[in-house]
């Protein structure tokens, strides 16, 4: 198995992160507004109308903040690393020469496995005044193979050496989430002066209700492929939160509520939230299902499986280690409190600069960055054609973005794309908005 063609090995690397692995964040909702993407999500101060919702409710109280919009956006993000898809379209139906082999197992040593990273969102959102409300769905998938599970993939049993030996799997891991958020805005501000200087200030609050729709995590507990005699010992437990994820029943519910302030001064403004200031959302791993994932394969013809699926309320007492590990990592997957505070000033009529600070504050269910510290900026040489560039530095990397808009009367186009590198790898990132308001 040296000399493997991309198809076969595109196949072997998706299969085998999907099914011995599966993105994670702070916030339940997703940004309503490409125009946040472009700028590098360095949004606190700028956002306003339905894409205030999810930065900074006190936004709707603020200068700027139009009598009604409405809006429809998606996200979407994925890859692998360091193996990219990139690499493997290089080698489309031709074989992959040995020294390209090498240099690939070269790289996911280095880095301590391949990693698969894909997310998706989509929302609806509207404003009327001061008031808003956001409609969301967030999914996100991530894992991980393990340095010998990817030998094993690219060299078969032998290995690089050509020399069979114990292959460890351990490290492999799944995680994948859907869930969906619907959340209310009301932002109330006061104008007052100081002196001849005229200000404005504005407070916030959001209310969210979370469902938790479809729920998996796995993680490998051990497995190894043996070279004398050659056997495959599987070892690969798994909770999921239904047997098939069609229909997205409710496995999971809470409350949520985000608060938010925001101030401004002729051409600065600066904004602050707390989001999860409360939140009750919990998965109900009572309703789920344990998956031992154990399989054993022998050259003597042992052939034994155990992938069915049980309720988690009948685990055998064989079992209830593994299972109450797997629940207990489920039982941490809450949304943590998260503080940002943002920035931005009007530095010429056709120029705004913004900034970003943003820091979870405990660990829990991601399906954003725990830091997040960057700037954006916004060029408006022709008023209705926005361009926009930002950049941010991330737990575990970077954001590098760029978009570009249309804004006439009511109607607003506009997209964003995005560079991100995370402790996951370098995957791109994309975003959408169509939108209607003042």
């Amino acid at each position: 198995m040296n000399r493997l063609t991309r198809v076969a090995l595109s196949s072997a690397l998706s299969v085998g992160v999907s099914a011995a692995a599966a993105r994670p964040s702070s916030a339940q909702l997703v940004s309503a507004s490409a125009a946040s993407l472009a700028l590098g999500d360095n949004y606190t101060a700028l956002a306003r109308g339905f894409s205030a919702v999810n930065w900074n409710p006190a936004n709707l109280g603020m200068p700027g903040n139009p009598l009604f919009s409405f809006g429809v956006a998606g996200r979407g993000a994925g890859g692998t690393d360091p193996i990219s898809l990139s690499d493997l379209h290089q080698y489309s139906g031709v074989t992959v020469p040995s020294s390209v082999l090498a240099a690939w197992l070269s790289r996911v040593k280095a880095q301590g496995g391949q990693s698969l990273e894909a997310d998706g969102s989509g929302s609806f959102a509207m404003s009327i005044g001061p008031l808003a409300f956001q409609l969301a769905t967030n999914a996100y998938e991530r894992g991980k193979l393990s340095p010998d599970a990817v030998e094993v993939l690219l060299y078969g049993n032998a290995g690089q050496s050509g020399t069979p030996r114990t292959m460890s799997l351990k490290g492999s891991r799944t995680e994948a989430a859907v869930t969906t958020t619907a959340a209310v805005s009301f932002g109330q501000g006061v104008d007052f002066g100081v002196g001849p200087i005229d200000q404005h200030l504005a407070f916030g609050v959001t209310a969210k209700y979370i469902i938790g729709n479809a729920l998996l995590l796995g993680e490998d507990a051990g497995s190894q492929l043996d070279a004398n005699p050659l056997a495959l010992d599987v070892q690969f437990p798994i909770i999921q939160s239904d047997t098939s994820f069609g229909g997205m029943p409710q496995r999971g519910h809470g409350v949520g509520v985000d608060f938010g302030a925001a101030w401004s001064s002729g051409p600065l403004s600066v904004g602050a939230t707390i989001q999860n200031f409360v939140n009750t959302f919990r998965w109900n791993t009572n309703e789920m299902f344990f998956r031992p994932g154990g399989a054993l394969f022998t050259t003597t013809g042992t052939r034994q499986t155990n992938f069915d699926a049980m309720s988690m309320t009948a685990v055998p007492d064989s079992l209830k280690a593994k299972a109450s590990a797997l629940a207990a990592e489920v039982d941490a997957m809450k949304f943590t409190p998260s503080l940002n505070v943002g920035a931005a000033m009007k530095v010429l009529p056709f120029l705004t600069a913004t900034a970003d600070v943003r820091q979870e504050l405990s660990n829990g269910m991601r399906f954003a960055e725990r830091t997040h510290v960057g700037a954006g900026a916004e060029l408006r040489l022709i008023p209705f054609i926005p361009i926009r560039a930002g950049l941010a530095a991330i737990s575990g990397g970077y954001v590098a973005s760029a978009g570009a808009g249309l804004e006439l009367l009511f109607f607003h186009l506009n997209a964003g794309i995005a560079a991100r590198k995370t402790e996951y790898g370098q995957f791109p990132s994309a975003a959408l908005t169509v939108s209607f308001g003042q």
